[in-house]
């Protein structure tokens, strides 16, 4: 009599673990959502314009250089849940309402293989040990991804992105995205903090 109840606990204490486990790790979607998200917010800063110029809006020609550069970007190692910074979920109506999250694990460790740059960025995992003074001389733009959550079809996605480019050049966005044909686009953007 003992023996079916110890199979039926060891299968039943599997199945939960295997299906955890299913969940508990970062997809390919999410990467492909990080990659474009890299390539969009990794351009690099105009330089101010000349001394005695009133024209502050810089020209087509420059603009056009200044997407060619490649950036050294270093993305925080470890993704966490979104935990919804200062209300930020109520201040962007569009993904609120259907957002699933699909995990209760809170931390997830980035795979930097499956993080690509289409316009060719050098993307490295930072070094959190490394001198705070340090890692922005190694590095031109760091980004901290939470886990992004989706709605039922994967329609749409919310997320907190964090960019700096130095000790007091950076801010962090409450960010809304629809899929439409494989291309993430911007629906809403909340500041959350600046510094």
């Amino acid at each position: 009599m003992k023996i079916p109840w110890i199979i039926l606990t060891v299968v039943l204490s599997i199945f939960p673990v295997a299906q955890a486990q299913e969940q508990d790790t970062l997809d390919d979607a999410d990467y492909a959502l990080f990659s474009h998200l890299i390539d969009r917010m990794a351009f690099p800063i105009p330089p101010p314009p000349p001394i005695g110029s009133t024209d502050t809006i810089p020209s087509q020609e420059l603009i056009d250089s200044l997407s060619k550069v490649k950036l050294k970007v270093g993305i925080y190692p470890v993704v966490k849940n979104v935990h919804y910074s200062n209300g930020s979920k109520e201040r962007i109506a569009e993904c609120s309402d259907e957002m699933v999250n699909p995990t209760k694990k809170v931390a997830f460790k980035l795979d930097l293989g499956k993080l690509k740059s289409k316009r060719g960025h050098q993307i490295k995992l930072l070094d959190t040990t490394m001198d705070r003074n340090l890692i922005y001389v190694e590095h031109d733009l760091i980004i901290h991804f939470s886990r992004p959550i989706y709605n039922g079809d994967h329609s749409r996605a919310y997320l907190e992105i964090s960019e700096g480019r130095g000790r007091l050049n950076g801010y962090l966005a409450a960010v809304c995205l629809q899929n439409e044909n494989e291309f993430w686009k911007v629906i809403n953007a909340v500041e959350l903090s600046i510094w």
